[in-house]
């Protein structure tokens, strides 16, 4: 049996969910009922309220790759590239989901702005990831990852911004690392690249 890593497929939490519902619809699928199929752009974010989303590969006889179950989400960061999906999600038993259109993503990012760490560390796995045996890794979870190359970091030491009251603005405008989302979040606006190193290339990048 496979076993994920929970960073993989987060939950949200019961707070989280709260904040979600005003800016999302409940919807019901039957068993069976497609949520999005492969090849569709611009999917919406779909999170599981009761019942089981199954992520299923078209291309192998719909194989599941992983099932969503109560507080999981679909999706992961092409909910913002909009890029079309690799795989399916269909309705494994009666399910009832909130559904958020994909043109409202960002502004319940930017209103959850936290949600963007949990978006950005999600996967819905594309088929034939897990397929390379070249190198295998057993994490600490339970997890086994395959590649052909392991990067491995020992870790680091951020510093931070030595700035008055600083801390209650990360995550919603102060940031240490950007990526795709915070580049998305904030393409239209003003920023300012403080300190140097890797970090501050990164951020100038995007």
């Amino acid at each position: 049996m496979e076993i994920v890593c929970e960073s993989a497929f987060p939950y949200l939490s019961e707070a989280e969910l709260l904040l979600m519902s005003p800016l999302a619809i409940s919807e019901h699928f039957s068993a069976g009922d497609y949520l999005f199929k492969s090849g569709q752009e611009k999917i919406d974010l779909f999170i599981v309220q009761r019942g089981q989303v199954d992520i299923v590969n078209p291309r192998h006889d719909n194989e599941v790759l992983v099932s969503h179950r109560v507080g999981q989400f679909t999706g992961d960061i092409d909910l913002l590239t909009r890029r079309p999906a690799l795989v399916s999600a269909v309705a494994a038993s009666d399910t009832r989901v909130l559904r958020v259109k994909n043109d409202h993503v960002r502004e319940v990012l930017l209103k959850i702005s936290h949600l963007s760490d949990k978006l950005l560390t999600a996967s819905d796995i594309a088929p034939g990831a897990t397929e390379l045996d070249a190198v295998q890794l057993t994490l600490d979870c339970g997890a086994v990852i395959s590649a052909q190359v392991v990067l491995i970091v020992s870790g680091v030491v951020w510093r931070k911004l030595e700035a008055k009251n600083a801390q209650r603005s990360e995550r919603a405008g102060v940031y240490y690392a950007c990526t795709t989302v915070e580049a998305i979040l904030h393409d239209r606006s003003d920023v300012a690249v403080v300190g140097a190193g890797n970090s501050a290339g990164q951020a100038a990048t995007f």
